[in-house]
């Protein structure tokens, strides 16, 4: 069930739609998805990591 609560939260089927293509960094994601605001696309990353749907790794700057 808590797929199908993720996938009704319109908010997180775009980040999750783009994501399944290729990773992407989280500016290269706000900008493919500019309809959403940053702050609700943080909120629905979190909420996705944290339900285990997708995983972040940091990478150095430069």
């Amino acid at each position: 069930m808590p797929v199908l609560h993720r996938i009704g939260d319109r908010w997180s089927v775009v980040p999750i739609s783009l994501l399944t293509e290729r990773p992407y960094g989280y500016n290269e994601l706000d900008r493919a998805v500019a309809d959403l605001c940053r702050r609700v696309l943080t909120r629905a990353l979190r909420a996705l990591e944290r339900e285990g749907y997708v995983s972040r790794t940091a990478r150095p700057e430069g």
